[in-house]
């Protein structure tokens, strides 16, 4: 799990205005948000609906896996960013090589892995 100071809180997720970045596919979306202030590093934030997946049990074992995943490839992404990504569709088993494939592939098109 990330540390509370690398997590956007919910209160401040709804005072976020327009992304400047939008991708979208089957299992997974983000919202890339910019900072107002340059210097901070980078946060992020995992959501998923009830309409998806009705337990909260499966709903945070989903928010932990995006949140461990993310902790791998902090360091190598640009700071000044907010990303919120919304699952799309629900937890299967073995599912964790393509969740993280997909979040690594999105950083990459959102261009915001450092070189």
């Amino acid at each position: 799990m990330l540390k509370k100071e690398r997590r956007i809180s919910r209160e401040y997720l709804k005072s976020l205005e327009k992304p400047i970045f939008f991708l979208n596919n089957g299992t997974l979306s983000v919202r890339v948000f910019e900072n107002k202030d340059k210097g901070l590093c980078s946060k992020f934030s995992f959501s998923i609906s009830k309409k998806i997946e009705k337990t909260a049990v499966v709903r945070n074992k989903m928010r932990r896996l995006g949140y461990d995943i993310v902790k791998e490839y902090m360091d190598s992404v640009k700071d000044g960013f907010f990303l919120k990504f919304v699952f799309n569709s629900t937890y299967k088993d073995g599912i964790e090589s393509y969740i993280k494939r997909e979040i690594l592939d999105m950083l990459n098109k959102a261009k915001l892995l450092k070189n």
